[in-house]
């Protein structure tokens, strides 16, 4: 006779298996038991849940399982972030569909073992005033609607080693200023931005990559940004009935904004972004020096020529232009 082939899956590192399992969902995970004495316990030290629902039928089992007796609460969604969290996370993202207000446990805002921290809400959520990542490097916020109620800045500046930030299709519901400020941060992504009646102001030395998409600010006030490398530069404006004191506002503050990347070495702008600086010719002269300016991208349909002619001039030192 034969012998019964090795079975050299069985045989690995528990390492390896949990990686194996991490990637399949939870359900599928536990049916392995059924293998062998091995698997009989590998699934219920897997690093990874993964749940998911189809529909509520599903998520009201998912509740019993989990010791509800009723629809999805706060008081619930708190209670399994404080969970997660008591078992020193490193990684979190959470999604967050409801219908209110949800009030982040100050379990979650004061972690000390997160190290990425992704965050979806809708409508919008409030931050606890106590907070501190000391952790954390890598925050990133969707369709999260700030508030002055809600907001305390310690978010960005009680986080000692954040070095990524990205915020996408977040909005600011009658805030007059929103501040990000950081001294560790290298990179920051701001997409589908709407910061039309908000002045944003953004302190970050250390910054590396900056990616602004989005509607102009009211105002920006930003600090000098000396070790930056890489903008990426798309401004939407309020073209149609836009009056033309309205379209010189736009380009003062987009000549203000322009200011703050002097250092940059890689720079992609858009062509209405050139566009508004060519309104007035006050806005062209007061182009920052790009003397570390060695590409240069633009985007868009491109037809500002005198704009893209006085931004050509301040960087000396351009050795590539692509359009």
């Amino acid at each position: 006779m034969s012998e019964a082939p090795e079975d050299r899956i069985t045989n690995l590192p528990g390492s390896i298996l949990h990686h194996i399992l991490s990637f399949v969902e939870t359900r599928d995970a536990a049916r392995t038991c059924v293998l062998s004495k091995r698997w009989k316990y590998i699934w219920r030290s897997i690093p990874t849940l993964h749940f998911q629902c189809q529909s509520s039928s599903q998520s009201q089992k998912f509740s019993l399982f989990i010791s509800t007796n009723g629809p999805l609460n706060e008081p619930w969604i708190k209670n399994w972030i404080s969970t997660v969290i008591s078992h020193n996370v490193e990684e979190l993202n959470l999604r967050l569909n409801h219908r209110d207000l949800v009030l982040m446990p100050e379990s979650l805002c004061t972690c000390e073992s997160l190290v990425t921290l992704t965050l979806s809400s809708s409508p919008n959520i409030c931050f606890p005033k106590n907070i501190s990542f000391p952790r954390l490097e890598s925050l990133g916020l969707t369709q999260v609607e700030f508030r002055d109620e809600c907001w305390y800045e310690q978010l960005f500046s009680n986080c000692p080693v954040l070095e990524s930030l990205l915020m996408v299709s977040c909005t600011w519901s009658d805030m007059k200023s929103f501040c990000i400020s950081n001294p560790a941060l290298k990179h920051l992504i701001i997409v589908n931005a709407d910061f039309r009646n908000c002045a944003l102001k953004i302190h970050a030395p250390r910054l590396e990559i900056l990616s602004y998409i989005g509607r102009v600010a009211k105002d920006y006030i930003l600090s000098s940004f000396p070790t930056l490398v890489k903008a990426y530069i798309k401004f939407f404006f309020e073209e149609d009935g836009a009056m033309w004191e309205q379209m010189i506002d736009y380009g003062a503050v987009v000549s203000k904004f322009l200011q703050a990347l002097a250092h940059v070495a890689n720079l992609r702008i858009s062509g209405p972004t050139l566009q508004v600086l060519s309104i007035a010719d006050g806005l062209l002269n007061n182009l920052p020096s790009f003397h570390n300016l060695r590409k240069l991208s633009l985007i868009d349909e491109v037809t500002a020529d005198k704009a893209l002619i006085a931004l050509l001039e301040t960087a000396p030192n351009l050795e590539s232009v692509r359009i």
